[in-house]
């Protein structure tokens, strides 16, 4: 499958989106999309932090990176 191709912007937008919708992420204030280049991986991108977000929110965001790993890859 290929992945689309977005930037680091507008894979921050997506999960600020859907932290929107969830209760625990109130006080999420940002995420920092980082760009890994390493084959062992399936994936380009990652997040580096999560800006003022409640522990639940942070499993919440790492839940939503893993499905979005699997169908964008970071435009570089």
């Amino acid at each position: 499958m290929v992945k689309r191709l977005v930037t680091a912007e507008e894979l921050e937008s997506f999960l600020m989106l859907g932290a929107k919708k969830i209760t625990e992420c109130e006080g999420l204030s940002g995420v920092t999309i980082l760009s890994i280049d390493d084959g062992r991986v399936p994936y380009n991108w990652t997040v580096s932090q999560i800006h003022d977000g409640s522990p639940m929110c942070r499993i919440a965001i790492d839940n939503m990176v893993e499905g979005m790993q699997l169908i964008f890859d970071l435009k570089t």
